[in-house]
């Protein structure tokens, strides 16, 4: 091969080689471009699942706050209907001693 030829698939060599370092560093770019964005919606995730965690947190406090307050109702309507259920009773009772008083009066 002569000096020519030679210098010029140097040339070649050294042209391919320095593409491929700009692609290389295109690449790179893109990379750490991707990197970036997917470092930031990380972020944004985080951030969105502090908030669905504490909305989570809230809603179970207000869950457990309601559930508190249905037992407590259920226990006052317990409490009530006992109440009104031995009101009755002493009313029956009531009655019965009177008819039994009208009846022994006869």
């Amino acid at each position: 091969m002569s000096a020519q030829e030679s210098s010029c698939v140097e040339c070649v060599q050294r042209d391919e080689a320095q593409a491929r370092i700009i692609q290389l560093q295109t690449a790179n770019f893109h990379l750490n471009q991707h990197l970036r964005q997917t470092s930031l919606a990380s972020q944004n995730d985080k951030g969105a699942l502090k908030a669905l965690q504490n909305r989570y947190n809230q809603l179970q406090e207000a869950h457990s706050k309601s559930e508190a307050s249905r037992i407590w109702l259920e226990k006052k309507l317990h409490e009530e209907r006992t109440r009104h259920l031995l009101e009755l009773h002493r009313e029956g009772l009531q009655h019965q001693t009177e008819l039994h008083r009208e009846h022994l009066q006869h």
